[in-house]
């Protein structure tokens, strides 16, 4: 049985795209039920419907769940995590603000891994990032998001708490815009209390 503490974050995120996508419903329904059940589309047109209709019943009642609130963890996978702000290098800073500025959930493996640590050396392995990101989209979807919520809601009081600091310095180097937009990207990462999954 799909429900929502079954998901990966990959899958979660190949539901998400198919959503917004312009297919119709039929065509998405199909898709979704290739993504959760490992089935080629092929493999889901051959179905018998009584078990076509079951995941697709399964999937609609997932897509129509609110993200619980949870707690976040502090090892996702076999990475360790960094909440604290303070405590990111300044690549890390970079990349986490890059990928903050996009969609939350698309990211949301992307924003994970640059918050990762080696668990035996405490270490960020930044070389590495692209294949942290593939193992971490294989990681359980409501625990890496919570993660991410958590840690933007951090980013953004620590960056408020300095907001008119940066803003001035920033603006001497004719970069107040940045800080600006930086500060408006931070309020789109919605708590998962405040979001409806999907629209199913």
């Amino acid at each position: 049985m799909v429900t929502l503490q079954t998901l990966t974050v990959g899958q979660f995120q190949e539901i998400y795209k198919v959503q917004k996508s312009e297919m119709d419903e039929e065509e998405k329904m199909t898709e979704m039920v290739s993504i959760l059940s490992g089935k080629t589309i092929r493999e889901v047109e051959d179905m018998p419907i009584t078990e076509f209709t079951k995941l697709a019943n399964d999937i609609k009642e997932v897509l129509r769940q609110e993200l619980p609130a949870a707690e976040p963890k502090k090892i996702i996978g076999k990475y360790g995590i960094t909440y604290e702000p303070a405590k990111l290098n300044r690549g890390q800073y970079i990349t986490v603000n890059h990928f903050m500025k996009g969609d939350s959930i698309d990211n949301c493996h992307l924003i994970l891994a640059s918050l990762t640590y080696d668990q035996k050396t405490g270490k960020h392995d930044a070389d590495n990032h692209k294949k942290i990101a593939e193992d971490l989209q294989e990681a359980n979807f409501l625990d890496a998001y919570s993660a991410c919520v958590f840690f933007s809601h951090l980013f953004k009081v620590s960056i408020n708490s300095l907001r008119d600091f940066l803003v001035l310095e920033l603006s001497k180097k004719g970069k107040g815009q940045e800080m600006k937009d930086l500060l408006k990207d931070l309020d789109g990462f919605i708590m998962p209390s405040k979001l409806q999954t999907l629209k199913a």
